[in-house]
């Protein structure tokens, strides 16, 4: 949980509290032992922590303090609409509500684990998952905590993270790799064109930036244009992610703290001075159930952004490419789309554009 670009705190494993200062990372000294697994900052001078075995912790500008709690079950997430009311979710329907400055615990909640909760404005959301079992997206408006609505069922999928956008839109991300939308009217499921891993994080800084991560490193960025996946620098599991300004941070096992310059380029279209048009490869062509996508060799051509789109000029997929992939093929699912013609666009940092096309055919 970041304040700004110099100030903010990770948790982790066995009591671990780093906090940042400036450019760097430093190590608190240790408060507990139990495993933290989320934290939420009001501000620089006030957040909350919590962990397992209902352990929780206040920091209230110059220390952090072990508070007392009303279970001992694992809590797995925790979020606050301002410093007068939170709530902080766990193992087995945890429910427990900050209020008065006091937590107390909500009885009556559906069983299973929650692992998640998010706040914003006058709304909290919350969502978990069961073992072969569904559980419901939950919301509970202000502070009324008497009254929780179930809002949605995602079926046999677990919820791992919600974010909830300053025009109160939800995201929320979990296992397997799956992505869900709601639009401020419907909930939908977003139809990946590539298999994802299953992701743990998500968070937004406005309606069009976003970021979800997950196992394997994967790291998906959103923009107006919707996700794409990132080239990541590492292989670990990804557990959560926050934004400063343009830059994305994330944090997984084995101590992984990584940044992202979240800084898109801004790309000519081709029918500009100075733009010229290459053309793709692909194979085989018409394509059933793979595709195989060659980047084009040309020295000066710094591979950017891979986008399919459809005969309607609908996205299937976008992808950031490696500056250095220049020759790589790379291999696409094509088993789930309908048959017709599609096309390929591959944009790169200096304007020029590549571009190609292919079609499904059953």
């Amino acid at each position: 949980s970041l304040t700004s670009s110099s100030s903010g705190w990770i948790v982790g494993d066995n009591g671990t509290l780093l906090y940042k200062f400036r450019d760097a990372w430093f190590k608190y000294q240790k408060v507990t032992t139990a495993n933290l697994f989320s934290i939420h900052l009001l501000n620089k001078d006030e957040g909350w922590a919590v962990g397992s075995s209902g352990t929780m912790l206040h920091y209230n500008g110059k220390k952090w303090e072990i508070v007392p709690c009303p279970t001992q079950r694992n809590l797995y997430s925790v979020s606050f609409l301002d410093s007068s009311y939170g709530i902080a979710v766990g193992e087995q329907g945890t429910v427990i509500i900050y209020k008065d400055g006091a937590w107390t615990l909500l009885e009556n909640v559906p069983r299973g684990n929650l692992y998640t909760v998010a706040s914003k404005k006058d709304m909290s959301m919350l969502a978990g998952g069961i073992e072969y079992g569904s559980i419901p997206v939950m919301t509970i408006s202000g502070d009324s905590e008497t009254n929780i609505k179930e809002t949605y069922d995602p079926g046999f999928f677990q919820i791992k993270s919600l974010a909830i956008t300053d025009n109160s839109k939800v995201w929320a991300v979990g296992r397997p790799g799956s992505i869900f939308h709601f639009n401020g009217s419907n909930w939908i499921k977003l139809e990946q064109f590539e298999r994802l891993s299953s992701l743990k994080s998500v968070c937004f800084s406005d309606e069009n930036t976003g970021v979800a991560v997950g196992y394997g490193g994967t790291i998906l960025s959103y923009s107006e244009d919707g996700w794409v996946k990132e080239s990541s620098p590492v292989s670990v599991k990804l557990n959560g992610a926050a934004f400063s300004g343009n830059t994305i941070y994330a944090v997984g096992d084995k101590g992984t703290i990584i940044t992202l310059n979240r800084k898109p380029a801004t790309f000519r279209s081709p029918t500009e001075p100075n733009s010229t048009v290459l053309g793709i490869e692909s194979y085989p062509n018409p394509s059933t159930d793979i595709l195989n996508i060659t980047v084009p060799e040309e020295d000066d051509f710094n591979a950017g952004l891979l986008t399919l789109t459809d005969a309607s000029g609908k996205v299937i997929l976008m992808k950031r490419l490696d500056s250095d992939s220049a020759g790589q093929v790379y291999r696409i699912n094509t088993s789930k789309l309908a048959t017709g013609l599609y096309m390929i666009s591959i944009k790169s940092v200096d304007n020029r554009l590549a571009s190609g096309k292919f079609i499904v055919r059953r």
